[in-house]
């Protein structure tokens, strides 16, 4: 499930929604949900970002498991 994709999502549906209300204060409460949503867009992806690094930092390193030992000769 892509997150920030899902609350973008929400975000236009609210866009969408300002645009065709006719009163101002239901129409600025729509623009209101759209930018909550899209602030929530970019803190998931400021979270999954977060995880990413943290899981690359905990994994081996690529070329890491050669140790001491392969250095012995048969």
């Amino acid at each position: 499930m892509d997150t920030p994709a899902e609350f973008r999502k929400h975000a236009a549906d609210c866009e969408t929604m300002a645009k065709v209300s006719r009163d101002p204060e239901t129409k600025a409460a729509w623009k209101r949900m759209a930018e909550r949503w899209l602030l929530c867009a970019k803190l998931a992806e400021d979270q999954d970002l977060f995880v990413r690094r943290r899981a690359e930092e905990r994994s081996p390193k690529a070329g890491s498991n050669a140790g001491p030992q392969s250095l012995k000769s048969g």
